[in-house]
């Protein structure tokens, strides 16, 4: 009897043995007849130890794939391994996020949704749009038609605790992180991509998931005739101890979740409550009062040291523009305030290049003003990993065209969309917002009458993934026959 060889990727050498075994039996060979070949996995460098990033690394490990994380943070509360890793934590940064039903799908099939809900956080039903005084709040009901109960409410967490959720997965799946690399060049070759750090070292691997931000040095490296991110306002997060005791109040807001708004200046003090216990706000300045920073400042996420001459400034700023005295408190006695720099990345049309894909806000940040960028960042990921599942690890060309074509005309969309809405905030006359505001609560009356469904939130990319796979394979049929 001749003698067999068996090529596969393992995921592991139990695994992958007891296959061989299978694969042999069923041919009626003996395992004793068989020559098993062991054919390493491909390996895949994440650039960004991101939301978008660590979901990208757990999503392309599942599939059996190596995967090694490198991010430029240089602060990081981290347990340092013996081989230079890290078990990455990046602490209490940052402010709050909502995901909407299409996040929350791309999560659940992460095996990660359970474990975000176990962590604080609010299911809010609807949001109230208020002038800059508060005053003729507008609901807006945030319940989704046309998706699973489990899905129908956007959820409020903590970026900081969903990251945590999310690396921790990462670990217990063996994925190592290095943080203080940063990615100053990329070097491809036919075979092999290669990062370049700014600290000398460098890494290769077989593909690069670049999820390194809207200011990414990947896709500046990829495409310099593409624009960088243009600059929009600048805005302030905070956070605060919900009920605590301040003089003869508790700290509180109106609503579970609110955005007093000045349809002229295009000034906002949106607040929020997470959970029982914790309370966030942002605070977002007119585009007059907002300046850029500087180029080696772009990215930052640290919080003011001088926590209360900052609140005190803020809560002053905001009870100028007739802020509710209530969120005013919640400004002046907020325990971590972290001011931000929002950026909108105009539309381009490529996302990947030979061996590096761009996925999450390195590939279409967006402007805030929808909540829809994590969600975008996760529709990536998925939209990546079923195709690499369905075409396998060695067909990357395939993999990647099909992703952009997935993914470039509806990330085009919904940045379109959060342009406009934003274009809303501010108007060159008070009669102009005046009438701004008036369409605004039409259009919120008629998707509560009748029951409209937002298209953006409910959209599932398995039905664009199903499609396309089917396209290519009707394509390839076609190429065999003729």
């Amino acid at each position: 009897m001749s003698i067999k060889s068996i090529a596969f990727s393992a995921r592991s050498f139990a695994i992958s043995k007891l296959a061989a075994q299978i694969e042999c039996w069923a041919a009626g060979d003996s395992v004793e007849n068989c020559k098993i070949i062991f054919v390493m996995p491909k390996k895949v460098i994440v650039v960004g130890a991101g939301l978008v990033g660590g979901c990208a690394a757990l999503a392309i490990k599942k599939l059996g794939m190596e995967v090694v994380i490198y991010d430029k943070a240089d602060v990081a509360t981290a347990d340092r391994n013996a081989d230079g890793t890290v078990n990455i934590d990046f602490g209490e940064v940052g402010g709050a996020l909502g995901i909407q039903a299409n996040g929350l799908l791309a999560l659940d099939r992460l095996g990660l949704l359970d474990k975000v809900l176990e962590q604080p956080h609010t299911l809010p039903d609807g949001m109230h749009y208020a002038k800059a005084d508060g005053s003729d709040p507008v609901l807006r009901s945030m319940i989704q038609l046309g998706v699973a109960e489990k899905f129908t409410r956007p959820v409020a967490i903590m970026r900081s605790n969903l990251h945590g959720v999310i690396f921790k997965a990462c670990q217990s799946l063996g994925i190592r992180t290095f943080i203080s690399k940063k990615l100053v060049s990329l070097e491809q070759t036919d075979e092999q991509v290669t990062c370049n750090f700014a600290d000398g070292s460098s890494a290769t691997a077989d593909y690069v998931v670049a999820a390194d931000g809207i200011h990414s040095v990947t896709r500046q490296t990829l495409f310099p005739e593409f624009p960088k991110a243009d600059f929009w306002v600048t805005g302030y997060l905070g956070v605060f101890d919900l009920n605590k005791e301040v003089g003869d109040e508790k700290l509180s807001i109106p609503h579970p979740v609110s955005a007093c708004v000045d349809g002229f200046t295009g000034t906002m003090v949106f607040s929020q409550t997470l959970g029982q216990h914790r309370g966030v706000w942002t605070v977002t300045l007119d585009k007059a009062h907002s300046e850029q920073p500087a180029e080696d400042d772009l990215d930052s996420w640290r919080p003011y040291t001088n926590l209360p001459k900052e609140s005190a400034r803020l809560a002053s700023l905001v009870s100028e523009w007739g802020t509710p005295q209530q969120i005013v408190s919640c400004v002046r006695h907020a325990n971590r305030i972290t001011p931000v720099h929002m950026y909108d990345l105009p539309n381009i049309p490529k996302y990947s290049k030979g061996r590096v894909v761009i996925v999450g806000d390195a590939a279409h940040g967006m402007l805030p003003t929808l909540g829809y960028g994590i969600s975008q960042g996760l529709e990536d990921v998925i939209a990546l990993s079923d195709l690499f599942e369905e075409f396998g690890e060695d067909n990357y060309k395939t993999v990647f065209t099909l992703y952009e074509k997935i993914r470039i005309p509806r990330a085009h969309k919904v940045q379109d969309d959060s342009r406009a809405i934003s274009a809303t905030m501010f108007s060159s006359t008070k009669f102009k917002a005046a009438v701004g505001r008036q369409i605004m609560k039409t259009v919120f009356w008629l998707s509560k009458t009748f029951r409209l469904v937002d298209p953006v939130s409910v959209y599932d990319v398995k039905a664009d993934i199903a499609k396309v796979i089917q396209e290519q394979k009707a394509l390839a049929a076609n190429e065999v026959s003729g």
